[in-house]
């Protein structure tokens, strides 16, 4: 039982963030920030827009931007094999500043495949950057990210895989003792949601998570959390903590770095553009009245929350185009189902069918009711009674994405479960 004392518990406390000068910040993007191991070199990413509004392709350059005469001189993207016609960005930098990580994999003509390379330093410049060999990691599209640690032994990763939560979620890669780079792994379900979470960032202790965030509580768009790593393993993480004003705002905040003391850089719109900002810190002991008890969480509400985590949530089965055929990786979805409701004889199991808006609303309806009817079919395949199992067809009302592109129609051709109890 949980007294109604109270506890003390540090927290960051922020100085209002400041601009930097119009000698790092531009009319075009500024992101992604990152300081050389002196903290008198900034990296960031300038991106170009067009006219109305949109990325240019190729468009993101490397800059840096030297502190002399206590302030942050104008920067410059004079790094000729680091800057190509591909999109480029610095994303680590060795603890000794001689080695530095990129975005992507360098080709020949300035092309780029995914991934991330290794350049190191030669006199006052950068070498050819080369491949860094990863276990293959399978991109969903261009929206990917990775932060390597200054001791050059882990990588945080932003990327969409298939069977992650949602949209970006963050894994880590660790390297062996003779220096290999190991399988991902996902940092898990209090860090990752069913959307986007990207722009890791991990403090030189290792002990503190920086990240962006549109899935977990926040107070407008994308906003930066922190979580601390609980143990040895980079996959056990505390539950996220919003930073709030003044770092937050109801714009996108994100990219957040943290010096080894008490400084922090990161890119936000609050203002005409995307800036990059700074902050200080200091912490703060505040009092926290603790919880009080709290009932025990049904056993198998419990078990139900547990499987969701591990199976995608626990509730779609996806279809290809134009078909109502159970595919064998989302079969293994209602195999879960299956499981629980052979475990507990209270629990009937509800599925509605659905599709993306591609033909017409009739034979979507039909389309909907024969996929339904064929996740009802395995189920009752497998042994569940039909009497437990309630159907519903929506055909193209009920899209859960935006049918306006190839991704979210995908996400439209399904059936949902839902799990409940028999009243």
């Amino acid at each position: 039982i949980i007294s109604g004392a109270f506890a003390q518990e540090k927290v960051r406390k922020f100085t209002n963030p400041e601009k930097l000068p119009a000698s790092v910040n531009t009319d075009a993007e500024e992101v992604y920030p990152l300081l050389s191991p002196s903290k008198d070199q900034l990296y960031f990413v300038r991106t170009y827009r067009t006219d109305d509004g949109v990325h240019k392709k190729g468009q993101q350059d490397i800059f840096v931007s030297q502190f002399e005469n206590n302030a942050w001189q104008e920067g410059s993207d004079d790094l000729p094999k680091i800057n190509t016609k591909s999109n480029n960005a610095v994303v680590g930098i060795s603890k000794d500043g001689q080695n530095i990580y990129l975005l992507g994999q360098y080709l020949s003509g300035g092309r780029a495949a995914k991934g991330i390379s290794l350049s190191s330093k030669e006199g006052d410049t950068w070498s050819k950057p080369k491949a860094v060999v990863m276990p293959k990691i399978n991109f969903e599209d261009d929206r990917y990210a990775f932060y390597v640690t200054p001791d050059e032994r882990v990588a945080i990763v932003s990327v969409a895989l298939e069977g992650n939560l949602g949209e970006e979620d963050l894994y880590v890669a660790t390297r062996d003792e003779e220096g290999k780079w190991l399988p991902l792994k996902s940092l898990g379900a209090n860090i990752n949601t069913s959307k986007a979470e990207f722009a890791p960032f991990v403090t030189e202790n290792g002990k503190y998570l920086y990240f962006a965030s549109y899935g977990h509580e926040s107070m407008g768009d994308a906003d930066i959390f922190v979580s601390e790593r609980l143990d040895d393993s980079w996959t056990n993480w505390s539950v996220p903590v919003n930073l709030g004003e003044p770092i937050n705002s109801k714009g996108f905040d994100a990219y957040l770095v943290q010096t080894d003391k008490d400084k922090v850089y990161f890119s936000s719109n609050r203002g005409k553009n995307t800036d990059i900002y700074a902050a200080t810190f200091k912490w703060e002991d505040v009092k926290k009245e603790e919880p009080k008890p709290i009932v025990q969480e049904d056993p198998i509400e419990k078990e139900i929350k547990e499987l969701k985590k591990e199976y995608n949530n626990l509730d779609l089965v996806y279809f290809d185009l134009d078909k109502a055929d159970v595919r064998a990786e989302d079969a293994i979805v209602l195999d879960a189902v299956v499981s629980i409701l052979e475990k507990y004889e209270s629990l009937k199991v509800s599925l509605s069918g659905h599709t993306d808006n591609q033909g017409s609303e009739r034979y979507n309806e039909r389309l909907s009711e024969k996929r339904v009817k064929a996740a009802k079919k395995y189920l009752v395949k497998k042994g569940v009674s039909e009497e437990r199992i309630s159907t519903g067809a929506y055909g193209e009302t009920k899209p859960r994405a935006t049918n306006d592109t190839d991704e979210g129609r995908a996400k439209n051709r399904r059936v949902e479960l839902s799990i409940e109890k028999v009243l």
